[in-house]
Parts: structure tokens; C-alpha cells; sequence
């Protein structure tokens, strides 16, 4: 029935596709040289148009086709033990000003009842509204001064360990505790993007020891030693921050790969410089008593646009639930995996929790076809890999 229903959509937007050529066609047979250029010109913006109208509305139909409503059934739930075993644990984002909370609603309000449920403390800081911390992090850019604000709220807390995450993302899959990903062998655990080659600096597990605060404040202090080129601000930072702090005996390695971003221009230069320094790094993911990096589709969270918001058991977290992005015509749109998008707190305590996720039939899918679309996009970017390693050269 899926797929009669997607058919049919189809079938839709190539009938009107061709009924609007055949006029095209009509219409610049009757017209001499010079006004059928312009006709054709005018005719093609409008056929952009018409995609943006209305073929997008038709990929949005087929991307968020559902049967019915499935609630969340909570099977997973966090004991006394597990609670005082790694010595807790608080959830911690951290926003630039309320002026924009409507766009990460979602997956705010997701975690938030996700926090409650398992009974994690669950902090939101406004940066805007704590002179405090804002006299404490002068940074100007925003996505270095919230590392410095972990940091030092990270001073305030008894918990032993901290899950940051970026404001947009969001809980698919309740069932999932972040102890599952604490190495208690290191103080602080990044992962591997799995679209590219970036140590992911929007989510990150620190342990609350001077080591995990250092780190935190070294990767916002960069801010002040930035390169004059497209550097990709904290994204870009945390690979040098790596270099420097991790593996500070290559420095012959490292400033061979400070070259390449010195002279970044664009994302694509970007990018060579991010392979160059994973590159230094080896394929070293641990290093005992400071950090680890996760590998590529093992982390607790994953961009929510690899597989169009399709999500399995082994999902905890999606990235990217922005509601400008929902459903848009642009680099990283989503469809939302839920009929409802309002959650209700009342109830994350309770038994009933599990009625806030209320999934789209149609995008909860076995964890083998979820992991062969991943498995796929890590495969391509291996090879994209090895293609900006053979081109460092170029930017020496």
C-alpha cells in the first residue's frame, strides 16, 4: 500500500511535468527566433518555480507517508546501580538567547523528557541571561563560548560526567542510556562524523575532572588563534585542538596541515585540511587517560538527514531537527519521524512516557537496512578520504 500510494505521487508530478512541456512547445512554435529565447528563459524560470512549488511538495508527500501512529514502548530503564556506578551523569546544551527556542523546540523538549524519564539532570543554559558566565566567556563567536561555559558550569556540579549536545538534537529512541557510550578510561569522548571527516565538536561526553575542563577550555580558547581563511570555526578547531593536546609530539605533521587552513577559501579546502589532521592522528581512536574518538556509526548520535529521519533500534539521538530545516528545499532538510511535535512533561515521569514519541510507521526500520544506507555513506566518504589526502600537496 506504501509504495501504490508513492507510485501514484509519482505518476502525478511526471503527468503535470509533461502536460507543461507540451505547452512550452506549443506556445514557441508560434513565436519567431528572437522571442522564443526569451520565452524559453521565462518559461525555464517558471518550470524552477513549479519545482519548488510543487514537485517539492510531492518529495515531501512521498518522504513523510505514514499508515499510523505508533507510540514508544519504554522497555529500557535506568537502575539505582547504573545510576551511582559512573558517578552520574547531567544532560547540558547550551543556548545563545530564548529569541530562537521555537526552532529547537523539538529536540529540546525530547531530551528534556528523556532526562526526566531515566532521571538525568537536565540543564539549559541561557548564555544571554547570566552576566556570570558571559564575564567568564567573553568569546565573540558563540560556538566556541559554550565550551567555556561547560566548562565552568561543569565546576558547579557533583555529577561526575557530562553529555553536551547541540540544541538541535533530539531523542528518537528513548530506550538508549548515555552510560552505554562512558569509557571510564578516558575524560572526554568525541566521535567521527560519519558524512565527512570532522571529530564532531557539537556533542561530546567530559568527564568532570580538571582534565575534561582543561580540554573544554583549550578548544574555546582557540577562538583567539583562528587562521584568516574558512576555518569552520569550533568544527574546525577541535581537529588542531587533537593535534596539539593529543599527539603534541607531531609538530612537523601538524603545521604541514595548518598550512592547508591557513589557505582554506572554501568547505571543500576545509575538508583536506580536516583529512590532513586525522591523518596525523593515525588510526589511533584511544588514548588512555585523555581521549577517545569514536568511530564512524558507533556514537550516540548521527545526523538525521543520512537517512531521511528513518531510524532503528540501535538509534539513540538524531542531529539536525531544525524547524527551519524541516521539510525545506535545502542541505540538510528533514522530514520529522513523529506525528506529534509537542511533548507532554506531565507524563515523562510516568508509565505513560513512552505516548510523547508517537512515530511515523514508515520510518522505523530494521537496524540491518539502517546500517546499510550508513555503512554506504562511510564507504564513499573513505574514498573522498584518500581523494583530499592526495591533494595537501597542492596547498603547500
Amino acid at each position: 500500500l506504501i509504495e501504490d500510494q508513492r507510485f501514484i505521487l509519482l505518476m502525478k508530478a511526471r503527468f503535470l511535468l509533461q502536460r507543461y512541456t507540451n505547452c512550452v512547445v506549443k506556445v514557441i512554435k508560434k513565436c519567431n527566433a528572437g522571442r522564443q529565447r526569451v520565452i524559453i528563459l521565462l518559461l525555464l524560470l517558471a518550470l524552477v518555480l513549479v519545482e519548488e512549488a510543487y514537485i517539492a511538495r510531492v518529495r515531501n508527500a512521498y518522504r513523510n507517508f505514514y499508515r499510523r501512529t505508533i507510540p514508544a514502548v519504554i522497555y529500557k530503564h535506568r537502575t539505582h546501580e547504573e545510576i551511582s556506578s559512573k558517578g552520574g551523569v547531567a544532560i547540558l546544551t547550551v543556548l545563545k538567547d530564548l529569541h530562537n527556542y521555537e526552532e529547537y523546540r523539538l529536540a529540546q523538549q525530547s531530551f528534556e523528557c528523556y532526562a526526566i524519564l531515566h532521571k538525568y539532570r537536565w540543564i539549559v543554559v541561557d548564555l544571554s541571561a547570566n552576566k556570570t558566565l558571559q564575564r567568564l566567556c567573553p568569546h565573540k563567536d558563540f560556538m566556541f563560548a559554550r565550551h567555556c561555559v561547560t566548562a565552568q558550569t561543569m565546576d558547579q556540579l557533583h555529577e561526575q560526567w557530562v553529555l553536551f549536545i547541540d540544541a538541535d538534537m533530539g531523542v528518537v529512541n528513548p530506550n538508549h542510556l548515555i552510560e552505554e557510550w562512558i569509557d571510564l578510561d578516558v575524560h572526554i569522548i568525541f566521535y567521527d562524523r560519519i558524512f565527512n571527516f570532522e571529530i564532531m565538536a557539537g556533542s561530546y561526553l567530559v568527564r568532570n575532572s580538571g582534565y575534561g575542563r582543561m580540554f573544554l577550555h583549550y578548544l574555546a580558547d582557540y577562538e583567539y588563534r583562528l587562521p584568516s581563511s574558512v576555518h569552520g570555526t569550533d568544527n574546525g578547531a577541535v581537529q588542531n585542538v587533537f593535534m596539539e593536546v593529543i599527539a603534541p609530539e607531531k609538530v612537523n605533521e601538524r603545521r604541514r596541515c595548518e598550512k592547508v587552513w591557513n589557505v582554506s577559501r572554501s568547505f571543500k579546502d576545509l575538508f583536506v585540511y580536516e583529512a590532513c589532521a586525522r591523518e596525523v592522528l593515525g588510526r589511533v581512536n584511544k588514548w588512555v587517560g585523555k581521549a577517545r574518538i569514536l568511530s564512524k556509526g558507533t556514537a550516540w548520535a548521527r545526523d538525521t538527514w543520512l537517512t531521511n529521519s528513518m531510524w532503528s533500534e540501535k538509534d539513540f539521538v538524531l542531529h539536525g531537527w531544525q524547524k527551519r530545516k524541516m521539510d525545506a528545499v535545502m542541505f540538510a532538510s528533514w522530514p520529522s519521524p513523529f506525528t506529534s511535535h509537542t511533548f507532554n512533561m506531565s507524563i515523562c515521569a510516568t508509565e505513560e512516557a513512552g505516548l510523547n514519541w508517537k512515530y511515523k510507521d514508515t520510518f522505523i526500520r530494521s537496524e540491518r537496512e539502517i546500517q546499510t544506507i550508513i555503512d554506504t555513506v562511510i564507504a564513499e566518504t573513505a574514498v573522498y578520504y584518500q581523494s583530499a589526502l592526495n591533494t595537501v600537496d597542492k596547498y603547500l
